[in-house]
């Protein structure tokens, strides 16, 4: 196979269509040649038709996402407010907060991964947790 077997793509396109952007290397041992191979990519340039599809599509998707972190942003609030009034366990903050415990505990985990909070001592079988700054983080 060589260079002049392979057709350019780009030929056959038209404006606007996908285009060819780069271009893959093969070598070939027997011949010592190589060979180069196309292929075709999107467009820089979206259809503004396809985006006002896409956008129409994912509305539904799109809002579900904004409420979920809305609903995950108040969820958050609720566990400091809790903590800057102190150092409390996860029962505690659940109770105070109006929040099943097992999502105050995921909450809570993921604030002591990021350094958000830290544990304050041994309450029996619990851990008591405080704010990371000593309370006055926001």
């Amino acid at each position: 196979m060589s260079a002049d077997n392979i057709k350019d793509i780009n030929d056959d396109v038209k404006p606007g269509e996908a285009r060819k952007k780069w271009v893959e290397k093969i070598y070939s041992p027997k011949k010592h040649e190589t060979i180069q191979k196309t292929e075709a990519v999107p467009a820089k340039k979206p259809d503004k038709e396809a985006m006002k599809v896409l956008r129409k599509t994912r509305k539904e998707l799109i809002k579900k996402a904004s409420a979920l972190v809305k609903e995950q942003k108040e969820s958050l609030k609720a566990i400091k407010a809790q903590l800057e009034q102190g150092a409390k366990t996860v029962p505690e903050v659940s109770e105070a907060a109006g929040m099943p415990a097992d999502q105050v505990l995921w909450f809570m985990s993921a604030m002591k991964k990021y350094g958000e909070i830290i544990e304050a001592g041994k309450d029996g079988s619990f851990y008591r947790y405080a704010l990371a700054g000593g309370g006055s983080e926001k």
